[in-house]
C-alpha cells in the first residue's frame, strides 16, 4: 500500500558502477536532482524531505515484514520539552 503522495519513478534492474562491490542487497534511492530548479525547489522543502524519509522508513519496515527478518524498535529520542 502506498501512503504517500511522492513521485514514484518504479523499480529499476540497473547495473550501476556504485553498487558493483557491494556484497548484499542494496538501493540507490533518487530524491531529486539539485541541477533541476523545480526539483531543487522540492527538496528544499523540509516537510518533502520529511515525507520522503517517513516513507522510505515504511518501506524498508514493509520489505523486512516481507522477508521475515527480525524488526528492532527504533531508535526514538526523546521529545525536547
Amino acid at each position: 500500500v502506498v501512503r504517500s503522495k511522492l513521485y514514484d519513478a518504479g523499480i529499476h534492474h540497473v547495473r550501476t558502477p556504485l553498487l558493483n562491490d557491494v556484497k548484499m542487497p542494496a538501493l540507490i534511492l533518487r530524491g531529486g536532482y539539485l541541477t533541476n530548479t523545480h526539483d531543487a525547489r522540492v527538496i528544499a522543502d523540509p516537510a518533502y524531505r520529511q515525507q520522503l524519509a517517513a516513507s522510505l522508513a515504511l518501506a524498508v519496515t514493509n520489505y523486512r515484514r516481507a522477508v521475515g527478518a527480525a524488526q528492532k524498535p527504533p531508535n526514538t529520542p526523546p521529545a525536547p520539552k
